[in-house]
């Protein structure tokens, strides 16, 4: 699978999201538009990691839950981890 189909796979999860707003401390938020939330996944999970996370958005989907909530959980993990690690380019996402 390209990274295009992976990135067209996660869009069609996320297109009725106008953005997606996440924590990272108690009183600090970001806010990303779903381009932005694609780009930080494919850029910085590995393609096994990006796989499993289609799968479980798939098994999510086929519940008829929103996918939100998983999807704000893991953008949260990953934004947090990379302004730990110091990675300027995290700024970007203001």
């Amino acid at each position: 699978m390209s990274e295009n189909q992976i990135r067209g796979i996660l869009h069609s999860f996320m297109h009725s999201f106008e953005s997606i707003e996440v924590q990272t401390s108690k009183d600090r938020y970001r806010e990303l538009t779903i381009e932005q939330a694609i780009d930080l996944l494919v850029r910085n999970m590995s393609r096994e990691s990006i796989l499993d996370f289609i799968h479980q958005l798939n098994i999510i989907r086929e519940r008829r839950s929103s996918v939100l909530a998983y999807v704000k959980y893991i953008l949260t993990a990953l934004v947090v981890r990379l302004e730990q690690s110091g990675k300027r380019d995290i700024n970007r996402y203001n």
